[in-house]
C-alpha cells in the first residue's frame, strides 16, 4: 500500500483509468449536501488567491484504489472507496473546461482536457479514454456529459450526473463573469490554479497483496469510523518511529497522547448540536489548528489541514511565533500542552473572574474565542490578574454588542485577528492592554465596542426578553445580581438552571393590571407594551415560585389574595428582588419600570465597562 497527499492534477494528470466496479452503488451525491459545499470551498480559495493571499490546499477526503494487472495502456485502478468524489471532481473539471473554452481561454482549456481524457493509442472505444469510468448504470449519462460543450447540449438529458455538470457550469460562469475586469487575467489564474493545485485528497494505492475488500469494509462498515484526531495520532507516532526521533516511543506516547485515549469519556464525547456535533477531541483539534494556521478550520477537513500545517512547520519556523521547527515529537508535546487550556475553557469550573467569564461565555454561545484562550492559557506571562483583565474586556465587548443587537457573523475572523494581534505582545508583558486596544480600535459595524450612549439607548428601550435567548438574558440578570452583593453579603451560589426569568408586570396584564387613569387608552397601552419586555420589568425566580406568581397583581385586592410582591417578599433571597419588594410597596407601573431600567443600567455599566 502506498499513501500520498495528492492534488487534483496529481490524480488526473497521470495516464491512468479509474474504473468504478460493478458492485459499487451508482452516483448519489446531490446539490445541497455535496455540490454546494464543494463549490463554496473552491470559490473561497479562488477569491483568496485573487486577493493576493496564498491559501493552504483544501482537503477533500480520501480515495482508495487497487492496482489492476493489465498489459494495456493506460494503467488501470479500480476505485475501492471514493468513487462519488472522483466522479464529482471530473464533472467540475469538465464544466471548468467548457467555461474556459467559451471565453477563449484555449490554453487553460487544453490543460483541463488532459485531466479528463487519456491520450488514445490506436483504435479504442471512447469510454476507454475517460479518466474515470463510472459504474454501468451511470456510463451513458456520463458519456453524454463528456461529449457536451455546454449545458445546451444536455437539454432533455436527466439525472444527477448532468445536473451536477449544469450546477458547476452555472457557478463557474457566474464567477468568471463577475471577475472579468480582473487585470491580466488574475482571477482566471486564481481559479485555474485552485482547481489544479489547491484541492487535495489522501490517496491509498493498494497492490495485489493488500486485502482491498477488508480495507473497504473497515472504512465503510465495521465498528466506529476513525476520527480525524485518530489519523493525526497515528501519523505522528508513525513518523516519530520512522525517523528515529525518540528513543522510547512508548514513553513519548505516555507523556503526550495517552491522556486523550485514557479519558475517552471526555475526549470522544460529542459536543455541539445537530450537524455541527463532533467528538470533543476533534473540536479541540479544529481550535488547535486555527491557533497555528491563523484561519478558521472546518471540522470536516481537519486531517488535511493538519498535514498542511505539519509540512509547513516541520523544517522551518513555526507560525505561532516560537521560531523553532515543529517536528512530530514537538507537535505531540504541543498538542498535549494546549489540551490543558482547551479543557480549562470547556469545563469552566475554576473560581475567580476568569471562571466567571468562561461560564458566562457558554451562555453567550461564542465558541470562536477558544483558539484565543488556547494561546492565552499557554502564555508564560499570563497570570490570574492579566487573565481577569482580559476576561473583563472581552465580556464587556460581547455583552454590549449583544444588547445593541450588532452583527456577530464576522466573529470567527475577528477573533483570529485578535489572536494574531495579541500574540505580538512579549511574554513578560500583560496581554490585557493589547486586547483592550484591539477591541476598541474599530468603528466597523461588525467589530466595534459600543460606547455608553448607544448601550444606554438599547438598554432602556430594547425588548431584551423578546430578542435574547433565555440563557443569555439569565446570564445578564445573574451578573447584575452578583454586582448587587457587597463584600459583607453572605456567599451563596444559585445554579443557573434553577432560576427562570419572570416579568414583574406580567405579559398577560389585562385582568389585574389596569391602565393608568386619566391617560389616552391607546397611548397608555402602546407605552405599556413597549416597556413590558425591557430589562426594568424582568427579574429572576425559582422554577417552583414562578407558577405561583404567574399573572397575579402586584398588591392583592384582599388580605387572602395572592400578589407578586408578597410572593417575592416571602420566598426570594435575591438582591434583585429585595430592591423591588422594599422600594415599591405601593405599586408597579411604567414609570417604575423605566426607573428600574436606569438603576440597573448603572450596575451594568460597572460590570461591562465602556471601551
Amino acid at each position: 500500500m502506498q499513501t500520498s497527499y495528492s492534488t487534483i492534477s496529481d490524480i488526473f494528470g497521470l495516464p491512468r483509468r479509474y474504473t468504478v466496479p460493478l458492485f459499487q452503488r451508482p452516483y448519489v451525491w446531490a446539490q445541497k449536501t455535496q455540490w454546494e459545499p464543494l463549490w463554496t470551498d473552491v470559490s473561497r480559495l479562488a477569491d483568496a488567491a485573487r486577493a493576493g493571499v496564498n491559501p493552504p490546499p483544501h482537503f477533500l477526503g480520501s480515495i482508495v484504489l487497487e492496482k489492476v494487472a493489465t498489459q494495456s495502456y493506460p494503467e488501470r485502478r479500480d476505485v475501492i472507496d471514493g468513487q462519488q468524489r472522483l466522479t464529482t471532481l471530473q464533472l467540475l473539471l469538465k464544466a471548468a473546461h467548457d467555461c474556459f473554452s467559451a471565453i477563449g481561454e484555449q490554453q487553460r482549456a487544453l490543460q483541463l482536457a488532459s485531466m479528463l481524457r487519456n491520450h488514445a493509442i490506436g483504435a479504442v472505444e471512447e469510454e476507454q479514454t475517460f479518466k474515470v469510468l463510472p459504474t454501468n448504470v451511470d456510463r451513458e449519462a456520463y458519456r453524454r456529459v463528456m461529449q457536451a460543450t455546454s449545458p445546451a447540449d444536455l437539454i432533455g438529458v436527466a439525472g444527477l450526473l448532468p445536473d451536477a455538470y449544469r450546477y458547476f457550469h452555472g457557478q463557474l460562469s457566474e464567477w468568471l463573469a463577475a471577475h472579468a475586469p480582473s487585470p491580466g487575467g488574475q482571477a482566471r489564474d486564481a481559479l485555474f490554479v485552485t482547481l489544479n493545485q489547491r484541492l487535495k485528497c489522501v490517496v491509498l494505492d493498494l497492490d495485489q497483496t493488500d486485502e482491498a475488500q477488508v480495507i473497504f469494509e473497515t472504512l465503510n462498515a465495521r465498528g466506529t469510523p476513525l476520527l480525524p484526531a485518530d489519523l493525526v495520532k497515528n501519523w505522528l507516532l508513525r513518523e516519530v518511529e520512522r525517523r528515529g526521533l525518540h528513543g522510547n516511543i512508548e514513553q513519548l506516547y505516555a507523556s503526550t497522547w495517552h491522556e486523550f485515549d485514557k479519558d475517552h469519556a471526555y475526549w470522544r464525547k460529542e459536543s455541539g448540536r445537530g450537524h455541527a456535533a463532533r467528538a470533543r477531541i476533534d473540536t479541540y483539534l479544529a481550535n488547535y489548528l486555527t491557533l497555528h494556521l491563523r484561519h478558521s478550520v472546518p471540522a470536516t477537513y481537519l486531517y488535511g489541514e493538519f498535514l498542511d500545517l505539519q509540512a509547513r512547520e516541520d523544517a522551518g519556523p513555526s507560525t505561532d511565533g516560537s521560531g523553532s521547527a515543529v517536528n512530530p515529537v514537538a507537535r505531540l508535546q504541543d498538542l498535549r500542552k494546549h489540551a490543558v487550556g482547551f479543557r480549562r475553557a470547556d469545563e469552566a469550573t475554576e473560581p475567580g473572574r476568569i471562571g466567571v467569564f468562561l461560564r458566562r461565555l457558554k451562555a453567550l454561545d461564542v465558541v470562536s474565542l477558544t483558539p484565543f484562550f488556547l494561546w492565552l492559557f499557554a502564555r508564560p506571562g499570563t497570570d490570574d490578574s492579566d487573565a481577569a483583565a482580559v476576561s473583563e474586556a472581552l465580556e464587556s465587548f460581547l455583552v454590549r454588542r449583544m444588547v445593541c443587537d450588532l452583527d456577530t457573523r464576522g466573529y470567527t475572523t475577528f477573533f483570529v485577528d485578535l489572536l494574531a494581534a495579541a500574540s505580538q505582545t512579549p511574554d513578560a508583558v500583560p496581554a490585557a492592554p493589547a486586547v483592550r486596544q484591539f477591541l476598541g480600535r474599530s468603528q466597523a459595524e461588525g467589530a466595534r465596542w459600543p460606547e455608553d450612549a448607544e448601550f444606554t439607548k438599547a438598554w432602556m428601550a430594547e425588548p431584551l426578553y423578546k430578542r435574547l435567548t433565555r440563557p443569555r438574558l439569565r446570564m445578564m440578570l445573574l451578573a447584575l445580581e452578583a454586582r448587587l452583593h457587597s463584600q459583607f453579603s453572605e456567599a451563596f451560589t444559585l445554579a443557573d438552571d434553577k432560576l427562570q426569568i419572570e416579568h414583574v408586570m406580567p405579559q398577560s396584564w389585562e385582568n389585574h393590571w389596569p391602565l393608568p387613569d386619566g391617560q389616552d387608552a391607546g397611548h397608555a397601552q402602546d407605552r405599556r407594551n413597549a416597556l413590558l419586555h425591557t430589562i426594568g420589568n424582568l427579574t429572576l425566580v425559582t422554577k417552583k415560585l414562578n407558577p405561583s406568581l404567574s399573572n397575579a397583581p402586584w398588591i392583592a385586592a384582599s388580605p387572602e389574595g395572592k400578589s407578586k410582591r408578597a410572593g417575592l417578599h416571602g420566598h426570594s433571597i435575591l438582591r434583585l428582588n429585595h430592591e423591588l419588594v422594599h422600594s415599591h410597596e405601593d405599586g408597579w407601573d411604567e414609570d417604575r419600570i423605566e426607573a428600574r431600567s436606569l438603576t440597573l443600567l448603572q450596575h451594568a455599566k460597572a460590570v461591562w465597562s465602556a471601551p
